[in-house]
């Protein structure tokens, strides 16, 4: 719930910071065609933070957890961050990549409707 809402909050703040470009960056007066550039801006990041959140909060109010298990990859993907590969599936790393041991046996517990990992431990008798 708390990711959904972050993402949220991130959305918000893309808009604020959208507001800000518009106030003190663009020349004045602004024109029709500015202003309905960044309410278009603005109104999809607000939806795909919306769209976050209600889908995290659909997730956790259905309970279901999806055990995986197996080695793990971790590794870089572009300028979206790290993200952790287990049983075939691509998921954001939910920790610091350096708590992860590279190609060790994990138990990953994710909601796959909300592609979140909300825990993991190191498989027993690894």
């Amino acid at each position: 719930m708390r990711s959904g809402f972050r993402n949220f909050l991130g959305a918000l703040l893309c808009g604020v910071v959208l507001a800000a470009i518009l106030m003190f960056v663009v020349h004045k007066p602004l024109k029709p065609g500015q202003w309905i550039t960044a309410l278009v801006l603005f109104l999809a990041v607000l939806a795909v933070g919306i769209y976050d959140m209600m889908r995290t909060k659909a997730a956790a109010a259905a309970g279901t957890v999806e055990t995986l298990t197996g080695p793990v990859k971790v590794h870089r993907q572009g300028k979206s961050g790290f993200r952790l590969i287990v049983a075939g599936q691509n998921y954001p790393v939910p920790v610091h990549f350096w708590h992860i041991q590279n190609g060790a046996p994990y138990r990953v517990y994710v909601v796959s409707r909300a592609r979140r990992i909300v825990a993991m431990e190191p498989e027993a008798g690894a």
